[in-house]
């Protein structure tokens, strides 16, 4: 199933739902997922990464391919 037909399928399942108590307990727990999804990086942590890409960009810091990078972390397991 898609995330697309998920979400329909969760929209027509609460649409019919008349318990307020469970829709607010529905609201609540979807609300706290949507806050999740809104991360917000400070001015430092913004800094940081526009230091790291620059080094990537120049060539001053090592970069790997995801192949790489996937074989290493299975040596590791």
């Amino acid at each position: 199933m898609t995330t697309l037909s998920l979400k329909k399928s969760i929209q027509q399942v609460v649409d019919s739902i008349e318990d307020k108590n469970f829709l607010q307990a529905v609201l609540t727990i979807v609300s706290d997922k949507r806050k999740e999804l809104d991360y917000k990086l400070t001015p430092k942590q913004l800094s940081i990464l526009d230091d790291r890409e620059k080094n990537h960009l120049t060539g001053k810091s090592k970069s790997y391919k995801l192949s790489e990078l996937k074989k290493a972390l299975s040596a590791r397991g």
